[in-house]
């Protein structure tokens, strides 16, 4: 409608109007051609980002806990997926530390090494015990109800011996304490640390029941060092959690 327009006006040389037209025809068909390119690889990405979100659950579920090992072939027929977007994911996976490719022989999920899981509690240390701090003068009413009910869900899981609800919930517990201290980097950096020891933690909880309510008791002695507006007081509950889990994972 807009080039008849053109056309019509007298004061408009038409050659300008038809290398207008001719312009936009080849721009539309240069946009289409990228989209379709771009549609196959946006598609690759999202089953990529599927499958690794798919095979991360699993391990974080605890679904490989009993025989700590896979295959390709098992993941292409338990996701119903095809090999590259999974092969991908499993890069990603192990960059990220939580399973070991050996070519030709399968997927090992990955154990930690003393001198690992050394290292990572030593992380979370000056990570936690640095943000309790601020936890301490910013927390409020609400966040103080969502601790509770994290250790609630506790008690439940503990009740029925399931370590990886219990880990699943102490990993609420320490995430929203790091949200209260509102520093981004601290919640991405013990994410990974989180992803990384959840596997070992069922482990030893399923080994040691006993470990959950020692946990769980110290989480309500650090809720309790929150309350009563002491840092000092809060930081030393939350040193003495992680030595002892770092002692209990390194036993």
């Amino acid at each position: 409608m807009v080039f008849l327009l053109l056309l019509e006006e007298k004061n408009i040389d038409n050659r300008f109007v038809i290398i207008l037209i001719c312009s936009c025809i080849q721009l539309i068909f240069n946009l289409c051609t990228t989209c379709m390119f771009w549609g196959d690889d946006l598609k690759r990405t999202y089953l990529k980002d599927i499958a690794y979100q798919k095979i991360k659950e699993k391990i974080l579920e605890g679904h490989y806990l009993d025989k700590n090992y896979t295959s390709e072939n098992e993941l292409v027929e338990e996701l119903q997926m095809s090999r590259t977007p999974i092969r991908e994911a499993l890069q990603r996976l192990q960059y990220e530390g939580l399973v070991k490719i050996f070519s030709n022989q399968g997927i090992v999920f990955q154990e930690l090494s003393i001198k690992e899981t050394s290292d990572l509690f030593d992380l979370r240390l000056a990570i936690e015990t640095f943000a309790i701090r601020k936890v301490v003068r910013a927390f409020s009413e609400s966040d103080l109800q969502i601790l509770e009910t994290c250790l609630d869900e506790q008690r439940v899981a503990y009740e029925r011996e399931d370590p990886r609800a219990f880990m699943r919930h102490d990993a609420e517990f320490h995430q929203h304490l790091l949200r209260i201290a509102d520093n981004e980097m601290f919640m991405q950096i013990m994410s990974n640390i989180r992803d990384r020891l959840f596997y070992q933690g069922c482990r030893i909880f399923k080994k040691n029941p006993n470990r959950i309510l020692h946990s769980l008791e110290e989480h309500i002695e650090i809720i309790s060092a929150i309350k009563s507006g002491d840092p000092e007081a809060a930081v030393s509950s939350m040193e003495k959690h992680l030595l002892r889990g770092k002692q209990t994972l390194m036993s």
